[in-house]
């Protein structure tokens, strides 16, 4: 690490599968003791920062040390990258609903509300994992046809992007057939998100294992996959 560190794109790297090795501990220590030399306007450096915190917190959150789950859940917002941090950025939605978890788990009904509230009620493209995570808000407040649908969508348009992968010409340059088995992971992640959102279990863990075949960088295909199990 202290070699890594000097570099902020290695240092990033570092930080990434550390996430991956779930090693989240490590990665928000480092985190807290390094600066970033390009870390204003950087969204990779909120997004690994999101991702060490929120996974830390949902470690806290399976040892039923939920005190430390919302700490860690609250830091995630805090972020010096999040210069939208009043209004939310498209992390938002999810780093809420973690919050609403915690606060459920300590018994504070009315704050889970809030935060529940809040996450679904944030505007974000519904092609995106993040939908996920307002739909599970939703079911939380008791509008299981608004979750419904936002799962449907999720299993669409990752429908969608499968379809427009395999159009893909299959004499690809080396390099975008890289990007290509990326972007076809993502797909199927969102179909495993919608599928896990409507209950369908098998299904679920169908599309989230490939996703993580696709592409083991995948986190949250990783982390999804692991609750499926």
């Amino acid at each position: 690490n202290e070699i890594v560190k000097q570099r902020d794109d290695a240092f990033v790297r570092e930080i990434m599968v550390l996430n991956l090795a779930g090693e989240s501990e490590k990665a928000v220590q480092y985190l807290s003791k390094s600066t970033f030399h390009f870390r204003e306007g950087s969204s990779r450096v909120r997004d690994i920062t999101v991702d060490a915190h929120l996974l830390l917190g949902k470690k806290y959150l399976d040892q039923k040390k939920y005190q430390l789950a919302l700490e860690q859940f609250l830091a995630s917002i805090e972020t010096p990258e999040n210069s939208k941090a009043k209004s939310g950025d498209e992390r938002s939605p999810q780093v809420n609903y973690f919050i609403g978890l915690a606060y459920e788990s300590l018994g504070n009904k009315a704050k889970a509300k809030t935060y529940f509230a809040i996450s679904a009620d944030q505007s974000i493209k519904e092609s995106d994992y993040i939908a996920y995570y307002k739909g599970l808000s939703d079911l939380k407040l008791g509008n299981k046809a608004k979750a419904t649908k936002c799962f449907n969508a999720l299993i669409e348009a990752g429908d969608k992007r499968i379809n427009k992968g395999l159009e893909v010409d299959f004499f690809a340059k080396f390099g975008e057939k890289e990007a290509a088995n990326v972007q076809l992971s993502n797909a199927h992640l969102l179909k495993g998100l919608g599928y896990k959102g409507l209950g369908d279990s098998a299904k679920a863990t169908e599309n989230l294992q490939k996703a993580v075949e696709l592409s083991a960088s995948n986190l949250w295909a990783n982390i999804e996959l692991q609750n499926q199990e």
